[in-house]
């Protein structure tokens, strides 16, 4: 019986450990998960988490060509794709506008969002994947530009990035619905810019004008 006794008292003590270390390891839920987001894609700590994800949507739009602005456009004017009716990199239109919307919206996002981060990225770089350098660049000026975004080839280059802002965007992935809900390209560049980009230098007139320069030249808006 003391033998028992000593048994159950050890297995008690291995039960309410376990339980200590299971407390012990719940993440606590935060009044800013934004912040918290953020700080961890700022200080790297989720940098490998999104180089996976990057790595992931790579192999999926290798195997499905996703990247391709010609297949069959969606029905839904919601989804309407993009037909360019001006160059980029000129009356607030960033360079590969047509590109990077028809990418986003063949990811789910809706025209109006895809023009909003457009706009954004108007702002950010000019819509040149060689934009900035190791510091801070790419399409949404990251900081710093991850290791093989930017390699001297602005067409592999722009494929890599895409990539990498569906990964990021993801990993914000709360505010995605009031993005997509967006009514204006104005208002989704606004969303973006404050849900995703959190910029130092709003600049947002720019975004704006750009998100909403970018919906008329793909026939969204007149």
């Amino acid at each position: 019986m003391g033998a028992f006794l000593i048994v159950a008292s050890a297995a008690t003590v291995a039960i309410v450990a376990t339980a200590l270390v299971v407390i012990t390891g719940m993440s606590t839920s935060s009044s800013d998960p934004l912040g918290v987001a953020m700080a961890q894609v700022q200080a790297g700590g989720v940098g490998t988490s999104l180089e996976l994800e990057r790595q992931q949507v790579l192999q999926n739009v290798a195997a499905t060509n996703a990247f391709s602005v010609m297949s069959t456009p969606r029905l839904s004017s919601t989804f309407q794709r993009c037909v360019s009716s001006a160059a980029g990199g000129t009356a607030m239109l960033p360079l590969n506008y047509a590109t990077i919307v028809n990418f986003l919206i063949g990811h789910g996002y809706t025209s109006i969002a895809a023009a909003g981060i457009a706009g954004n990225i108007y702002q950010e770089s000019g819509g040149n994947p060689e934009s900035g350098g190791a510091a801070a660049g790419g399409l949404i000026g990251w900081t710093p530009l991850p290791s093989g975004y930017s390699t001297g080839n602005p067409s592999a280059d722009l494929q890599t990035q895409l990539a990498g802002l569906l990964a990021f965007n993801n990993h914000l992935g709360a505010f995605l619905p009031a993005l997509n809900a967006a009514a204006t390209p104005a208002g989704a560049a606004y969303v973006y810019m404050t849900d995703f980009e959190r910029p130092g230098f709003p600049a947002a007139s720019n975004r704006e004008n750009s998100a909403i320069a970018v919906a008329r030249a793909c026939g969204f808006t007149s």
